[in-house]
């Protein structure tokens, strides 16, 4: 197997960092198929082999400059004498991978299942993956966009400030336990809280409380004429 001129990797060709050179490699592996090892990774030095014995595909990169941040490919051999894969699943198909290749459609698609996700990866990569690695991918994607629900607690004093600043009327009551822990939040938007004012009165009755109440009602008559007889 000979990979084709459209390669990212060649010699002589720089990256902006260490990180940068190792998602090229990893994703032009995922695309072509075949799974690398690595044989060395520093700060100055990168060298990764075909995993299969006996494939002379190799890559062997360092940084170049005083800064130590662009890695240049300094021995680059682009030719596989394996088979590709043959088994299922890859190495370099991670879930960091998977969240960065799904981002794209989980912005347009929220609800989009993990289960579509792997017959689309088979159908793009020909790379079977596990329904758990598609659904951590997926995970990671939504927190990419969202954010962590660590980092929606953390804004939620902010959230409140910003709710009664802008809302005149409102309130937005944050309640922490001891230990600085979320416990409760009370919000009551002023628009909301005057349009109560002009609602009809309404008696409401919840009806499971009603039954619960006939039920000991008919049980106390029940019991009294039992006595009265």
């Amino acid at each position: 197997m000979t990979e084709h001129e459209q390669s990212p990797l060649a010699i002589d060709i720089d990256f902006g960092n260490l990180t940068l050179l190792k998602e090229a490699c990893r994703d032009w592996a995922i695309r072509k198929t075949f799974e690398f090892k690595t044989v060395r990774a520093t700060k100055t030095r990168y060298e990764i082999v075909c995993k299969q014995e006996g494939c002379p595909w190799r890559l062997y990169a360092r940084s170049i400059g005083e800064a130590d941040n662009i890695f240049r490919i300094i021995k680059y051999n682009g030719d596989h004498e394996c088979f590709g894969l043959m088994h299922t699943g890859h190495k370099q198909a991670t879930a960091k991978f998977i969240a960065s290749w799904i981002l794209p459609k989980l912005k347009q698609q929220p609800d989009h299942r993990p289960s579509a996700m792997v017959i689309d990866f088979k159908t793009e990569f020909g790379i079977d993956i596990e329904y758990s690695k598609a659904l951590r991918g997926k995970e990671r994607a939504l927190e990419m966009i969202h954010g962590t629900f660590e980092d929606a607690y953390k804004a939620m004093p902010q959230y409140c400030g910003d709710i009664e600043a802008t809302n005149p009327g409102s309130i937005a009551s944050l309640e922490l336990t001891s230990d600085n822990q979320f416990k409760c939040v009370f919000i009551s938007f002023g628009a909301s809280a005057m349009g109560f004012a002009h609602c009809r009165p309404l008696i409401g009755l919840d009806t499971k409380a009603f039954f619960l109440l006939l039920l000991q009602l008919m049980l106390w008559v029940n019991y009294s004429r039992s006595h009265m007889l």
